[in-house]
C-alpha cells in the first residue's frame, strides 16, 4: 500500500474519535456555568507533541509518517471554535484565539506562538487527494468531506475556518510564519458564513461587536475594509490571490438593519 494511501487513511479511522471530542465538548459547554478557556488551551499544549510521536525502537523515520495527526489537530482547532460559536461564548473565542501557546515536540524542540502553530502542511495526505482529483484547496475538501456530526454541517467548518483568519488579523497577532489561513476559502458563499453575514443587522452586530473588539460599526467597517485588503495582499494559494468569497463581507452595510 502506498505511503499516502496509509496516512489518509490512518486520517479517516480517526473520526469516531473526533466526533468523541464534539459531544465531550458540547456536554461540557452545556453543563457549567463559566467556560475556562484554559481547559482548552492546555489541551491543545498536551497533545502537540503527539502529533510528532513515534516509534523510538525504530531508528529512521519521515516527517509525513505523522500527517494524520497534522490534520486531525487542525480539525479539532475548527471544530472547537464552531462549538464556541454555537454555544455563544464569543470571549471563549477570543481567549483561545489570542493565547500564546508554549509546546515541544521530538523533532522541533520548543514550539511558541498563536494559534497558528497547529496549522500545518500534510504533504502526504495532500499528495492522496490530488491522485484522486486536482481540488483547489485539497485540505479544505477532506474537512467538507467529513462534516458529518449532527449539528456541524460544513457552514459551521467553513464559518469557523474563515473567522480564526479573520480575527487573527483583527487581534493583530498575524505572524509571518504562523498564519491561520482559511483551507475551506474555495467553499465560502453566502450561506455559507450566516453568522458574518448577519453583522448587517444591528441586534446581531452588538451581541458580537466585542468578539471583533471594536466599539462600534464604523470601527468595524474600517477593520474589514483593511482586512479585505490585507488578504488580497498577502493570502496566496495556489497561485491565487485573495479569498473571493470575502466580497460577501460588505462594509458599508455592517449595521444598517
Amino acid at each position: 500500500m502506498e505511503f499516502d494511501l496509509v496516512a489518509y487513511e490512518s486520517f479517516r479511522e480517526m473520526i469516531d474519535l473526533r466526533d468523541l471530542y464534539v459531544e465531550a465538548l458540547e456536554v461540557y459547554n452545556s453543563a457549567v456555568d463559566e467556560v475556562k478557556v484554559k481547559n482548552f488551551t492546555s489541551f491543545f499544549e498536551n497533545i502537540y507533541p503527539h502529533i510528532f510521536a513515534r516509534d523510538t525502537t525504530k531508528g529512521s523515520f519521515y516527517e509525513t509518517q505523522f500527517d494524520h495527526m497534522k490534520l486531525f489537530a487542525m480539525e479539532l482547532v475548527i471544530y472547537t471554535v464552531a462549538i464556541f460559536m454555537k454555544f455563544e461564548h464569543y470571549k471563549v473565542i477570543e481567549q483561545f484565539i489570542k493565547y500564546h501557546y508554549f509546546v515541544t515536540s521530538r523533532t522541533e524542540g520548543e514550539v511558541h506562538g498563536n494559534i497558528g502553530i497547529f496549522q500545518f502542511y500534510p504533504e502526504a495526505i495532500v499528495n492522496y487527494t490530488k491522485r484522486q482529483k486536482e481540488w483547489i484547496s485539497p485540505i479544505g475538501e477532506i474537512i467538507i468531506q467529513r462534516a458529518t456530526h449532527p449539528g456541524y454541517d460544513a457552514s459551521a467548518l467553513i464559518q469557523a475556518d474563515l473567522l480564526i483568519y479573520m480575527l487573527m488579523y483583527f487581534y493583530d497577532i498575524v505572524d509571518d510564519y504562523k498564519v491561520w489561513y482559511p483551507d475551506t476559502y474555495p467553499y465560502i458563499r453566502p450561506d455559507k458564513i450566516p453568522f458574518l453575514r448577519r453583522l448587517r443587522q444591528k441586534s446581531h452586530f452588538e451581541e458580537v461587536k466585542s468578539l471583533f473588539g471594536v466599539k462600534d460599526s464604523e470601527e468595524m467597517k474600517q477593520k474589514v475594509i483593511g482586512f479585505i485588503q490585507y488578504t488580497k495582499e498577502n493570502f496566496r494559494h495556489n497561485g491565487r490571490s485573495g479569498i473571493s468569497g470575502l466580497s460577501y463581507l460588505e462594509p458599508e452595510e455592517i449595521n444598517k438593519y
